[in-house]
């Protein structure tokens, strides 16, 4: 798709000039779908540039639904950058698939989800359920795998949440069999498998974590995201030396960490990713850990007395850390504690 986008964006020199006709029409769809193709490669500083000129094309030539179809992509990308424009955007899509009646449409699936994944963000999970149940009652599971996966993911992120853990389980699960549906690799299935990962810990149901870690390759392991998910399978099996191995590539930023949003990433009312990244509050990573931590603790208590009545003191456990591209590292020193 960026291939043939590209071909036919090339014979002119200002990518957002409108030509007569047809040709402004197929010139606009060719901007909005090369950065759809670059958003879907995690290319996000092109499919921004490329979606703004689609956009402002659209509404040159009067193409509504090419205008929407833009503005709700361009939302997508807005949630790397700030929530609140991401949640302008996606309300502006909404607005316009009202005036146009397209709500009950497929179509209108993303723009449902990342509004969804800002409230999530801010930890407003209840007001988020209304846009993933609108999505759930319109999304093409099988047409457009892609957003199908996305409101498995959204779904698994909100019974975290909640702490339904089960739940969360069965929605990653479903998310990544959709990732396997893919002609191309998509820079939420690292983010699914461990988010799976979590789920299981949290479950208790670590031999099945340790199993699915076990399918994955060696480069399919490497992303932030596993490690972080390692590490509190790790942390659960007893062995923080692994866990603290497995999150040094995390910590050191020699490897990225990609989601949707900094999803659950904090309560706080500030909307700046780049500040709920730094300060890492009720992160599920760090939740994840800090379930498993506590479960290590007890037992490694149970085993404070060492043979001939030595003090053993137990080794701390290591706290989780990690950073998405751009943006700086997280870390768990601010999260808030579940209750027990």
């Amino acid at each position: 798709m960026v291939e043939e986008a590209q071909r036919l964006l090339a014979p002119d020199g200002a990518p957002d000039a409108a030509q007569p006709g047809l040709s402004g029409e197929l010139r606009t769809l060719a901007l909005i779908n090369l950065g759809i193709a670059e958003y879907g490669a995690a290319r996000f500083e092109e499919a921004e540039q490329h979606l703004e000129q689609g956009v402002a094309l659209a509404r040159r030539i009067g193409r509504p639904y090419l205008e929407f179809t833009g503005i709700e992509h361009q939302a997508r990308v807005e949630v790397f950058w700030s929530y609140a424009r991401a949640a302008e955007r996606s309300r502006q899509a909404i607005e316009l698939a009202e005036r146009h009646g397209w709500t009950d449409e497929a179509a209108a699936d993303i723009a449902y989800m990342v509004l969804a994944a800002t409230l999530i963000a801010q930890g407003r999970s209840e007001e988020a359920e209304r846009w993933v149940q609108r999505a759930e009652r319109t999304v093409r599971m099988e047409a457009e795998p892609a957003v199908a996966l996305l409101v498995h993911y959204i779904r698994g992120l909100i019974e975290l949440a909640r702490g339904r853990d089960a739940d969360a389980l069965a929605a990653f699960q479903a998310a990544e069999r959709l990732g396997g549906q893919l002609a191309e690799p998509h820079y939420l299935v690292p983010a699914t498998r461990a988010r799976l990962l979590q789920a299981l810990v949290r479950l208790g149901e670590l031999e099945q974590a340790e199993q699915a870690l076990a399918e994955l390759g060696e480069q399919d392991r490497d992303p932030g995201e596993i490690r972080i998910a390692v590490a509190a399978l790790r942390l659960a099996q007893d062995d923080p030396d692994a866990a603290t191995a497995a999150l040094a590539p995390a910590v050191d930023r020699s490897t990225s960490v990609i989601s949707l949003s900094d999803e659950l990433a904090s309560h706080d009312s500030d909307d700046s990713p780049s500040r709920l990244r730094a300060s890492g509050a009720n992160h599920p990573d760090c939740l994840s850990c800090r379930h498993a931590s506590r479960r290590s603790g007890r037992r490694q208590r149970s085993r404070r007395a060492a043979p001939g009545g030595a003090r053993v003191t137990p080794r701390k456990s290591p706290r989780s850390a990690g950073g998405r591209s751009p943006g700086p590292s997280r870390s768990c020193k601010d999260e808030e504690e579940p209750a027990p």
